[in-house]
């Protein structure tokens, strides 16, 4: 999903400039509104990709996500509501947690593992003697696994 989405609403007086949040319409009339609504819309008079804040003015605004503050991007995707809300802050289009299937997170979860151990395998070099803190976090990395309620709830150890 695009990190730029947009919304069209009512047309209003194109005097209209930088309307706050809490006097936009809250009547959708496109969503998402794309770039190419808006070119199809104002044929002949947009010319970049770029969109300016005040084009409030067309009923266009722009629309943020909100996500959920627990959201783990190894084990979960995000998931958008159908329409957007406007909040105090502008309008926000929710997105919830939902847990990947079991076997995909598994897999995630594994590659990062493998990653972090990869990053200190340096450490194991022949000329090179590992603290007990650096064996320590290597071994807590490959017991990963074993955690209870691998692999929604992983504790990854502290990088020494």
């Amino acid at each position: 999903m695009n990190d730029l989405l947009f919304i069209k609403h009512k047309v209003w007086s194109l005097d209209d400039f930088d309307v706050p949040p809490d006097e936009q319409p809250s009547d959708i009339k496109i969503f998402p509104y794309t770039m190419a609504h808006l070119r199809s819309d104002t044929i002949g008079t947009i010319k970049t990709g770029k969109l300016d804040p005040r084009f409030s003015a067309e009923d266009v605004y722009q629309v943020k996500y909100s996500d959920p503050d627990d959201y783990d991007e190894l084990t979960q995707t995000l998931v958008a509501a159908d329409e957007p809300e406007l909040t105090d802050d502008g309008w926000k289009l929710a997105r919830t947690a939902q847990n990947r299937p079991q076997d995909e997170a598994e897999l995630r979860v594994r590659e990062r593992r493998d990653s972090l151990i990869a990053e200190t395998d340096w450490w194991a070099g022949s000329d090179l003697t590992m603290s007990q803190d650096q064996l320590d976090y290597r071994t807590a990395l490959r017991n990963v696994p074993q955690q209870d309620g691998f692999p929604y709830s992983v504790v990854w150890p502290t990088k020494p």
